[in-house]
């Protein structure tokens, strides 16, 4: 990585604060409703807040033609975007040419420009913005120019960049790394070893393992009782000396060791990729007093994807200190999806290069993108996959490569086959999203599968 290509991405972030310090009047701040686009809508809150400026915060699934009607409001002449944006650049100016428009994003870039329009990404000074930094760092970055009190939330850049599975070899890299080690000294993540599943520091080890859905591990997962035989059987009590039921992070080295080699031999005896067994135990990150940084993850992820983001601010900023309620219902709805997907299996188009999931009103718009990327990890085998589920007034698209190796741009291909059936999309090149019209999937499939 080249530090002077940091320093000029710090550079212009700066310049972007002093644009938007300078604005008098209302704000409105337009984020992406996953958990990159609640980190950085929450770092733009605290340091627009604390410059004392007039502003509100809307959040979309995607930023499309359709969307802008709820964005767009007479009295607002400034408008900030983050998480998203610059690969729909014409539909913003379409929309606000004429007001004041920053967008601050990690996605691949539109070309275009227009009095008016401040646009920062990190492709701009050659660095990659689907592997080095996330909307949220770059967020951060242009943030803390603007109040130096963000300083105290430097660990959400980091939980943005795990949400958004910028890891490489489950490592972060580029701005990424900087971003953490920073964080790591301020003593806002602290690093460990052990079991990478969710609730490690916050649920009873029984429940952790059965309500595991990342990975997914078959015989496990969904299976309570399965689980507590398991710990019975491996010696590792559920219950301690005071009546508390022990957590993951609770468990003696020893016991860890031996829950973690029973649970790789349960997923490879179930077909789950030798890449996924391996991640079952490595580096933990602690942040927030009690989350490791994926369950964080995933509890915003969960606020965005039931309609709740505002909550996912507020946990973020410490205004609220849970949200298990929130999730419990978001959980319900991905285990539901995920009980389609294994029952309609042979419904799936399936081609040499990629599996094709048409769900139709059976599976939320708000989620199918997850419930792909953990079909994809437990459930399908296959390279690339597409995902479509009914949304208003079209179709959702979710896209997913299970890595990249360098020679196909999902990003690019959604983009190309959306200019074919009259859809907007784009995205990265392992993970990518779209709205093309009603009926028009078949097409759609004929053209991306020709591309990929």
């Amino acid at each position: 990585m080249s530090f002077s290509r940091v320093i000029k991405l710090a550079d212009e972030a700066a310049r972007m604060a002093s644009i938007i310090a300078k604005w008098r009047g209302r704000i409105r701040v337009v984020s992406h409703h996953d958990a990159d686009g609640i980190c950085a809508a929450s770092l733009m809150f605290r340091a627009l807040k604390e410059r004392g400026k007039d502003f509100d915060v809307v959040f979309l699934k995607q930023l499309e033609r359709d969307a802008m009607q709820d964005v767009v409001e007479e009295g607002i002449d400034h408008y900030i975007f983050l998480d998203l944006g610059s690969g729909q650049l014409s539909t913003i100016k379409e929309w606000l040419d004429g007001k004041d428009v920053v967008v601050i994003d990690h996605h691949q870039p539109e070309e275009l420009r227009w009095k008016g329009l401040a646009h920062i990404n990190p492709y701009f000074f050659g660095i990659d913005g689907s592997l080095e930094i996330s909307g949220s760092g770059m967020t951060y970055l242009v943030a803390r120019s603007l109040d130096e009190k963000v300083k105290e939330h430097l660990d959400l850049p980091v939980v943005g960049a795990f949400a958004d599975v910028q890891l490489v070899k489950n490592r972060l890299i580029g701005v990424n790394k900087l971003l953490y080690e920073d964080a790591e000294l301020f003593g806002l993540v602290k690093k460990g070893k052990g079991i990478n599943i969710f609730g490690r520091y916050t649920k009873p080890i029984h429940k952790a393992l059965s309500q595991s859905m990342d990975p997914y591990i078959e015989g496990i997962s969904g299976n309570e009782s399965a689980v507590v035989q398991l710990l019975a059987e491996l010696g590792i009590p559920i219950i301690d000396e005071h009546g508390n039921f022990r957590r993951l992070c609770d468990l003696t080295r020893k016991e860890e060791k031996k829950l973690a080699t029973a649970l790789v031999i349960e997923s490879a005896a179930n077909d789950l990729s030798i890449e996924k067994i391996t991640s079952i135990i490595g580096d933990v990150y602690k942040i927030k007093g009690k989350y490791e940084v994926r369950e964080f993850a995933t509890f915003l992820n969960a606020c965005g994807r039931i309609g709740k983001p505002m909550e996912g601010i507020k946990f973020c900023l410490g205004m609220r200190n849970d949200v298990e309620e929130l999730y419990a219902s978001y959980r319900k709805m991905i285990s539901s999806a995920l009980a389609w997907i294994s029952r309609n299996r042979k419904r799936f188009i399936v081609t040499e290069k990629a599996t094709y999931i048409i769900a139709g009103d059976k599976i939320s718009d708000t989620i199918i993108g997850t419930v792909l990327s953990i079909s994809m990890k437990s459930k399908i085998k296959t390279k690339f996959g597409f995902s479509f589920a009914n949304s208003c007034n079209g179709v959702k698209v979710s896209a997913r490569a299970k890595k990249d190796d360098g020679n196909v741009n999902l990003g690019l291909a959604i983009r190309k086959a959306c200019e074919v059936v009259g859809g907007e999309g784009g995205g990265h090149r392992t993970a990518a999203g779209a709205k093309i019209p009603l009926g028009s999937e078949m097409k759609f499939i004929e053209v991306v599968d020709g591309l990929i």
